[in-house]
């Protein structure tokens, strides 16, 4: 099996040029342009403003890559010429598309050798809190920050991420609380102890509070929330004195959270108070408290000092940590280069090399190294710790644009290709399949150069797939191609439509996830994603989809085979019926687009000003309302030329509602294609798409655009086109997700315009 990967994956890398065929057939072609074409795409002003006479009539060039592209693909679709204009025959228009091909196999020479250039990117949200978590064990909370603008489906585009003046604010105080988390002080010896006195703590009791101690004259609690050095053991300590009365103890519940850690039994009277003390496993900022859990009152009792049974706080210690620290992944990959001996300066610099190397994803120059460790020195001078001075150089590093940026090298050649070095493929590498930074053994593959080597790549290709981190292509890349983040907006009408809430929007989004991770790692086709008949359903899953005897017993997700029970793959998830609905209804419009544009990457071009909603007063209470409003939509031809496509993907799904529960009743879901296709609800519509190569190259199509962080070009179309005629006709996914790190566009660059004057 590896020896059979490797094979495709160096065919994909080394694939030999092909000579272009001849312009067969031109003549042909060129009356077929006039025949259906011409009237609307003519010389005199053409639509859209494209002449295909003048394209019939001359030799490609690469300038007009796009509106060949573009003709081939209206014509393969059935998009054109619109229903109103006379048809080809099956016949006509496959000879048309033969055509069309050794065209297309001219351009795809003359642009192979532009790779196209990917503007330098800021790291995304996710991919900093990955690439934190991963180089510090640090996990940070980015929910204040502005959200990431998107462009073509994805929030990794160089030429949409901002940063603005509250980012650079926010990440400035977020690099000092990393920098304090990832390398903290070593802890003291003796351990510390801090005490909390009684009018330093919180009671439920009212009036209890005294300078000197807490009066528990009655059932209550007092507590304090702390905040200490770091998670770890601690001994406990309360201090307090009790009355008595009854038969038995005053009782103390020593409280962790709210949750009962231990229990004393008070008898020291106020003439010696006792110290009850306990050793506990806290966290950092844990909310101590004790609580006086049996008051009794005996007003009767012949002794006086027997009748109210009252306890009196007046402190509580805790000292520690008492345990030895386990030390952070930051301290882990520091501590080779840590010495103890020579200047601050001297002790510094091979900590803040590889602190830079690490933190920012390359070698750094030597320069950049004495600064920060002068800054380590200069700190240590003005009674800085050296591990504080090192978190000022980690705190420094982390706003510096070098890791905030994805910064690949420019280099100085004039070529129209530049070869990325192994440090930038592998930055390209672990962003693509991980969303976050190289582990080690990638930089070892980058420091030993030989990342360039298919056999080498693909190696590491197989062992980053196979590592936990993968499951970002399910939970980045799969939930921003499908929007599954707009799941936690979502709003249905609670009234219409009851039982939606962030945990079913969190279950739902899980479900498709889980899903896409599964066809991933079984390395099952991609149209599986289409047909599969299993899912992954969770107790609340299943109730909401009238699963309840399929709920995992045990909690969590399990895989559940439906067995017709439910209409398997993604037209039949929850999350995409639900994120393409309105709050009061379903949409057939917003499923068919989605259709189109995510499913087989065909977006349907804006709606004409106007032609974007329904008449006021049109009926729409019932699908079959709502069907007879579409029907009359199309009678306009403006409209037509779109909804002629989008209408009857959108219909075919009708019989589920705006959460994505089966409908009752009779609901008609057919439809009809512009090419005379019938689709026979959502099973025949899951399998209409699951025929031929549309949707793995949709798939393969958005996987170029996440993984370079920019727009497809007529060239990476091709390029793309290429790689996957190599396929198997059935391609895996994990097989698509392999053939991005074949691509030239991948491998190598453009130069920037100075570098090729």
């Amino acid at each position: 099996m590896r020896r059979a990967a490797f094979a495709l994956f160096a065919s994909l890398c080394h694939a030999p040029a092909q000579e272009p065929a001849p312009a067969a057939g031109g003549a042909d072609f060129a009356a077929f342009v006039e025949r259906h074409c011409a009237r609307c795409h003519g010389s005199d002003e053409p639509e859209a403003g494209l002449d295909l006479v003048r394209l019939a009539a001359q030799a490609p060039r690469p300038d007009d890559a796009a509106d060949w592209l573009e003709l081939r693909d209206a014509l393969r679709d059935g998009a054109m010429p619109p229903r109103d204009e006379p048809q080809p025959s099956a016949e006509e228009r496959a000879q048309a598309l033969a055509a069309l091909e050794p065209r297309l196999a001219v351009l795809a020479a003359a642009l192979r050798g532009d790779p196209g250039r990917v503007t330098m990117r800021r790291l995304s949200r996710v991919e900093y809190t990955n690439t934190v978590r991963d180089l510090c064990g640090v996990h940070v909370d980015l929910a204040g920050f502005p959200a990431d603008d998107l462009a073509y489906g994805f929030d990794n585009n160089g030429d949409a991420l901002t940063l603005s003046p509250l980012h650079l604010e926010k990440y400035a105080a977020l690099a000092e609380e990393i920098a304090a988390r990832a390398l903290p002080d070593e802890d003291p010896s003796p351990p510390p102890t801090l005490r909390i006195d009684a009018e330093q703590m919180d009671c439920s009791i009212e009036g209890a509070v005294r300078p000197d101690h807490v009066a528990l004259y009655t059932r209550g609690s007092a507590w304090r929330t702390l905040a200490l050095p770091r998670a770890g053991r601690y001994r406990v300590a309360v201090v307090a004195w009790a009355t008595q009365s009854g038969d038995e103890a005053a009782r103390l519940e020593l409280q962790v959270d709210e949750a009962t850690q231990a229990r004393f039994e008070v008898l020291a009277p106020d003439s010696a108070p006792g110290v009850f003390a306990t050793e506990l496993a806290l966290t950092a900022s844990p909310r101590l408290g004790v609580a006086f859990v049996n008051d009794h009152w005996e007003p009767k009792h012949p002794d006086p000092q027997r009748r109210d049974r009252n306890v009196f706080v007046l402190h509580f210690e805790v000292t520690g940590p008492l345990d030895a620290r386990e030390p952070g992944p930051a301290e882990r990959w520091l501590a080779p280069f840590e010495q103890k001996r020579g200047t601050a300066y001297a002790r510094a610099r091979g900590v803040v090399r590889e602190m830079l190397r690490r933190t920012w994803r390359r070698a750094p120059r030597q320069r950049e190294v004495d600064r920060l460790a002068k800054l380590v020195a200069d700190a240590e001078k003005s009674g800085e710790t050296f591990r504080g001075g090192l978190r000022l150089a980690l705190a420094s590093a982390l706003v510096s644009p070098s890791f905030l940026f994805r910064v690949e090298p420019q280099g100085k050649s004039a070529s129209t290709q530049l070869a990325l070095d192994d440090d930038a493929l592998a930055v390209r590498l672990s962003y693509y399949l991980w969303s976050s930074m190289p582990d080690e053994a990638l930089f070892a593959r980058a420091r030993e150069g030989a990342l360039g080597e298919p056999s080498t790549l693909l190696a590491e290709c197989e062992r980053m797939l196979a590592d936990p981190r993968a499951e970002a292509l399910a939970t980045n890349f799969a939930a921003q191609w499908l929007e599954l983040r707009k799941l936690e907006a979502l709003a249905p009408d609670p009234e219409r439509f009851p039982g939606f809430t962030q945990e079913l929007a969190r279950a739902l989004r899980r479900e498709t996830e889980l899903l896409v991770l599964d066809v991933l790692q079984a390395r099952r086709p991609v149209r599986e994603l289409l047909l599969a008949e299993h899912s992954f359903l969770d107790a609340t899953l299943a109730a909401h989809y009238g699963l309840e005897s399929a709920a995992p017993p045990a909690g969590g997700f399990a895989r559940v085979e439906l067995a017709g029970r439910r209409l398997g793959g993604l037209l039949g998830h929850g999350s995409i019926l639900a994120l393409t609905s309105h709050p009061t209804r379903t949409s057939p419009v917003r499923r068919g687009r989605f259709v189109l544009d995510q499913l087989l990457d065909e977006p349907p071009p804006p709606p004409a000003p106007g032609a974007d909603s329904f008449p006021p007063d049109a009926a729409l209470d019932t699908p079959a309302d709502l069907r007879a409003q579409l029907a009359r939509h199309r009678e306009d031809p403006r409209c037509a030329v779109c909804h002629d496509r989008i209408d009857p993907l959108g219909l075919a799904l009708e019989g589920f509602d705006p959460l994505g529960r089966r409908r009752e009743g009779p609901i008609d879901e057919s439809g009809r294609l512009p090419d005379g296709r019938a689709i026979a609800g959502a099973r025949g519509l899951r399998e209409l798409l699951a025929e031929g190569r549309a949707f793995p190259r949709a798939v393969l199509h958005k996987l170029f655009v996440f993984a370079l962080g920019r727009e497809l070009r007529p060239a990476d179309a091709m390029a793309l086109d290429a790689a996957l005629a190599r396929l198997p006709a059935q391609p895996t996914l994990h097989e698509l997700v392999l053939v991005i790190p074949t691509l030239d566009a991948f491998l190598r660059r453009s130069p920037l315009p100075s570098e090729s004057r």
